[in-house]
């Protein structure tokens, strides 16, 4: 299923087509969503025409974050459908308890500025284990270079970075300014603060997102943003 979609913003307007999948088996479901990028206009390009930009390289970007499941790869999403309902059949035989799985997979688009685009993968799995396995993880992509976006590419002092970040990360969870981390059941490494690289940027933020049970446990499970202004980081942020 194929519908038209567009992504507006301040900074611009992204074309795109929204491409959808579907299937089941028994009470085994599959749903596979993803933008294929039409044409691209943001702040910052040197021409009104998409053809400034590879909308090919962006396109096998989006695809690269998502055609996989359980640790394999795959070429293209039929096979990947195939090959997930060929192992739910030979789970079937092999159990008598007869458990539907599910996949659920949506990329959709998150923000853009200047020559970067943000996506956002949604992923949504139960494979018959003890719990479903629920992620999201935003990804960026540089326009000009055709490549992934890494944190080091807009920050140039990550530990000036984690300083201001964790100064928004206990206000948001009303934590003291100082103490222990680990006392209020959130886990980095030595007991640090340190944001990870699953983010976005906006025309005037920076959000770091970390999973349920990345940093905190069951108990305490959450969604936590981490959403910090441009204005707090311009001395360190490229332009």
């Amino acid at each position: 299923m194929k519908t038209e979609g567009r992504f507006s913003s301040s900074s611009g307007i992204i074309a795109y087509d929204d491409l959808a999948f579907r299937g089941e088996y028994y009470d085994t479901r599959f749903s596979f969503k993803y933008p294929s990028i039409k044409t691209i206009l943001l702040d910052g390009s040197k021409s009104k025409n998409s053809s400034h930009y590879n909308n090919e390289g962006i396109n096998k970007f989006i695809l690269s974050l998502c055609l996989s499941y359980d640790d394999k790869k795959f070429g293209t999403v039929e096979d990947l459908r195939r090959t997930f309902f060929n192992d739910y059949t030979d789970f079937r035989t092999r159990n008598e308890i007869k458990i539907p799985w599910l996949f659920e997979n949506e990329v959709s688009i998150q923000s853009a500025s200047k020559n970067r685009v943000f996506v956002k993968n949604s992923k949504n799995q139960f494979l018959g284990g003890n719990h479903p396995i629920t992620l999201i993880n935003y990804y960026g992509y540089d326009l000009h270079n055709e490549r992934a976006l890494l944190l080091t590419d807009v920050i140039t002092d990550l530990d000036k970075l984690n300083e201001i970040g964790e100064i928004y990360f206990r206000k948001e969870f009303s934590l003291p300014e100082k103490g222990s981390l680990i006392d209020a059941d959130y886990h980095f490494p030595n007991n640090k603060f340190q944001l990870n690289n699953n983010f976005y940027i906006t025309d005037c933020t920076i959000v770091f997102y970390f999973n349920p049970y990345e940093i905190t446990s069951y108990v305490n499970h959450r969604d936590i943003d981490v959403v910090i202004p441009l204005s707090e980081i311009e001395s360190i942020l490229k332009q």
